[in-house]
């Protein structure tokens, strides 16, 4: 049995819609291109963009699907019948929010030469992933990103995992919610808390005489700060996926992408 290629897990009140839309995502790499869908009297339909190609038969069964034009149509309404969807929506930002940091973080840990940390904290079990308790020494938090990396790959089925299956869903959905002009929360305050403190925590770290082994190749994390800062109220989901991953550990200016896609890679 292959895996599904959505989570209809995570976000049960988009469970028939992302039944409906698994041909349709897998075709399209798990994006729906924002601008390329409108509802027009109650009836979401796609619109061509300047050159392309009429649109083919897997994105024409997407949006006849009777349960992706109640979807459209129920968001772009609003009001009670609404709230359910949107509860989702708002779990699925807070999901690509918490991916988009980790990614983040793990960049940086990379850079530093820190993934794992060698030698290993002592005090840091192999099943320690609390990698969000920023209170903690640098290394002892890139310890917990790698184990929490371990265990994702092995939980692995297909190449895919559950945390990233989750988190391609969310990102997914965040194209449903653009395309139906649906606002999503800003950043909140303890995001924001949080990088800030694993900044001075790698501070810390390099004061107490630990260079970077890459030297002029480090990221600057003050800059991850304010970008993400002025990215609030945008959603960043461009950023996941094992696209993302590669062209982060490459050594590409990562300023000569557009600002809405800097989120993991600065």
């Amino acid at each position: 049995m292959s895996s599904p290629i959505l989570d209809a897990r995570s976000f049960p009140h988009f469970a028939s819609f992302l039944a409906a839309s698994q041909e349709y995502a897998r075709d399209a790499h798990y994006r729906l291109l924002p601008g390329t869908f409108r509802v027009v009297d109650g009836v979401v339909v796609r619109q061509n963009l300047q050159g392309e190609a009429a649109p083919n038969d897997v994105t024409l069964r997407f949006l006849s699907a009777p349960v992706v034009q109640e979807v459209f149509a129920t968001l772009r309404r609003g009001g009670d019948d609404s709230n359910h969807l949107l509860e989702d929506l708002h779990f699925a930002w807070q999901v690509v929010v918490s991916e988009s940091i980790r990614k983040m973080l793990v960049t940086t840990c990379k850079e530093l030469g820190m993934f794992p940390p060698s030698p290993p904290p002592a005090f840091i079990g192999e099943n320690d992933c609390a990698y969000f308790t920023v209170s903690a020494s640098f290394p002892a938090i890139a310890q917990r990103l790698y184990n929490n990396e371990v265990r994702n790959l092995c939980q692995q089925t297909d190449g895919v995992g559950p945390a990233y299956l989750q988190a391609r869903t969310a990102s997914f959905l965040l194209d449903v919610a653009e395309s139906a002009s649906v606002s999503l929360p800003g950043v909140s305050q303890e995001s924001e808390r949080l990088l800030a403190e694993f900044k001075e925590r790698v501070a810390e770290w390099q004061r107490h005489g630990n260079k970077p082994p890459f030297g002029d190749r480090i990221r600057n994390l003050g800059l991850q700060v304010c970008v993400f800062k002025a990215n609030a109220g945008q959603w960043f989901g461009r950023c996941l996926g094992p696209e993302a991953e590669q062209a982060a550990q490459s050594s590409a200016d990562p300023h000569s992408l557009p600002f809405r896609e800097q989120m993991y890679f600065c």
